[in-house]
């Protein structure tokens, strides 16, 4: 098992294709995000690598990522990181000679819940809404009897993700 980080707006970007597919086993993705900036109004930071302007384009962009890595052949499995956002004064501690400073260190909206634990409900939405995907796509690629059927990889998980987001983005 290769497990990493990758924190992009696609999965498939960058160096990343190329290594997977040099790699023979399975990896785990331990870490991707795309913490809203809010319009810099609530004092995140805006991370470069991965974000949204909103909740609803955090949820958008979780789900479109989920759903490109279920068919990428080596991936089994992602983990959304963290549970909360980071304060907004940062993770601190602040270095030396800047102890009095605002803001010391990272302060994303990384978290599947806010600084003060309420849900991000757009981006929870989308994550039961690709648990469902993939519940439906392990029930039609696994037998009664628990074997998996010799079928492509790239066919089990794009159309659920299409059908989800039409879902999550209807009235």
């Amino acid at each position: 098992m290769l497990g990493f980080d990758w924190y992009a707006m696609e999965l498939r970007s960058g160096i990343l294709p190329g290594l997977l597919a040099q790699v023979d086993k399975p990896t785990l993705i331990g870490e991707f995000s795309f913490p809203p900036t809010y319009d810099l109004v609530r004092g995140f930071g805006v991370y470069a690598a991965a974000n949204a302007a909103d909740e609803r384009g955090g949820g958008q962009a979780y789900q479109r990522w989920v759903s490109t890595s279920a068919p990428e052949p080596t991936t089994v499995g992602t983990m959304w990181f963290p549970h909360r956002d980071e304060p907004v004064s940062g993770r601190r501690p602040c270095p030396a000679g800047e102890a009095d400073a605002p803001v010391c260190g990272e302060h994303y909206a990384f978290g599947a819940a806010d600084e003060t634990d309420r849900p991000k409900y757009q981006r929870m939405r989308r994550a039961n809404l690709m648990r469902g995907s993939a519940e439906a796509a392990i029930d039609r690629f696994v037998g009664a009897d628990g074997a998996r059927p010799d079928v492509p990889r790239s066919d089990t998980g794009e159309h659920f993700a299409e059908a989800a987001l039409a879902k999550a983005d209807g009235p």
